[in-house]
């Protein structure tokens, strides 16, 4: 039983944009907005490392680096994980960082996440987006 914010899993603490927590149970969450640190994350992976999402919350993006040691769970600890926010991964690709993004307004995104949602007629989520 969780008895405090800070018990649960995506309490992030306050943040320059006053976000406190994301409605997930990730391996990574983002520490803070903008698009310094996200570059910084992915500077530590070899050039031309893909990046898969796997679950996208909260105007958050959870991705998974496709490298061949990865355990069969894609959010399995043992994996390497970095979460993104959106807007963050926007201007990334703004500044030529990241390619592969594609931007939707909120309701496009809505209609492509509950198609996903209930594709082949069972609960099932996978991202779309690739870095």
């Amino acid at each position: 039983m969780m008895n405090s914010l800070k018990d649960f899993p995506g309490y992030l603490g306050f943040t320059s944009q006053g976000v406190i927590a994301i409605h997930a149970d990730w391996p990574a969450y983002p520490e803070e907005h903008g698009w310094q640190l996200p570059l910084l994350w992915l500077s530590i992976f070899p050039a031309r490392t893909k990046f898969v999402a796997v679950d996208d919350i909260d105007r958050c993006v959870l991705f998974l680096a496709d490298l061949k040691c990865n355990k069969p769970d894609k959010f399995d600890e043992k994996n390497f994980h970095l979460a993104v926010w959106h807007e963050d991964l926007l201007e990334l690709q703004a500044k030529g960082f990241v390619r592969g993004v594609r931007a939707a307004s909120h309701r496009k995104w809505e209609k492509v996440f509950r198609k996903k949602l209930f594709a082949h007629g069972k609960l099932y989520t996978k991202a779309p987006m690739e870095i």
